[in-house]
């Protein structure tokens, strides 16, 4: 756990620290940094935990709060859940995308986004912010069957909500939204869904290509997904 600051000094023996100076490490205590410990002063223990959490936090994209304390999360996780614009949205087939990107959850919802789509969200900051994108935006509740289908070819960063006839390769319309994501999707955007939609995608990663489909309320179904979303040229063909 690096801290390039310069000038600075070991709090515990005040050697100088230089920019490049490798194997320093500072000193958090409540989330808050105070001061930096070089490699001669550290302990064992001091520097395994050091590596360790370099190995699986994301120190590069960590953030202040409102409360002065340093906020890092897991490399794929996130500190702060915000609203976002993504370009699948625009399509009036896709209802909602949810991506991380630099250790934030971006949610994009549109006019045409059916509002009762809150429900696939965990409670807490995703809920929440997920309802106001909705309110703002102005989209309307109509209460759609929602199924969870994993696609080949995804991003594993990012998860989407469409209509079932843009996913399937058939077209049909069979009135349902679909809930689409990476076999190989990580694992920590599983946090941000309700307990049915995160078992439901669960059971579902690092799976061979099927036609599995989980749907909620129990219900299954069963047809040939594609791999991408189609896009209107698909749909007009």
């Amino acid at each position: 756990m690096s801290l390039k600051t310069s000038p600075a000094r070991c709090l515990r023996c005040g050697d100088p620290h230089t920019e490049g100076d490798e194997g320093w490490n500072a000193d958090w205590r409540q989330g808050r940094g105070h001061g930096l410990v070089c490699p001669t002063c550290q302990t064992p223990e001091e520097a395994a935990e050091a590596s360790v959490k370099t190995a699986y936090l994301d120190y590069e994209n960590a953030a202040v709060g409102s409360d002065g304390a340093l906020r890092v999360a897991p490399f794929g996780g996130w500190h702060r859940v915000q609203a976002a614009h993504h370009p699948l949205i625009d399509d009036p087939d896709i209802h909602l995308t949810v991506t991380v990107k630099k250790s934030q959850l971006l949610i994009a919802v549109a006019a045409h986004s059916d509002a009762s789509l809150q429900a696939v969200f965990a409670d807490g900051p995703c809920t929440t912010v997920a309802r106001e994108a909705l309110d703002k935006a102005s989209a309307q509740p109509r209460d759609r069957r929602i199924s969870v289908r994993p696609l080949d070819n995804w991003p594993q960063d990012s998860v989407m909500l469409a209509e079932d006839h843009a996913l399937f390769a058939d077209g049909e319309d069979r009135g349902e939204l679909v809930l689409g994501f990476a076999r190989e999707m990580n694992p920590q955007l599983l946090d941000a869904f309700a307990p049915w939609a995160a078992d439901a995608m669960r059971t579902h990663m690092n799976t061979p290509p099927g036609t599995e489909a989980c749907v909620l309320g129990g219900h299954h179904r069963r047809g040939t997904a594609r791999s991408t979303p189609r896009t209107p040229a698909d749909r007009s063909a």
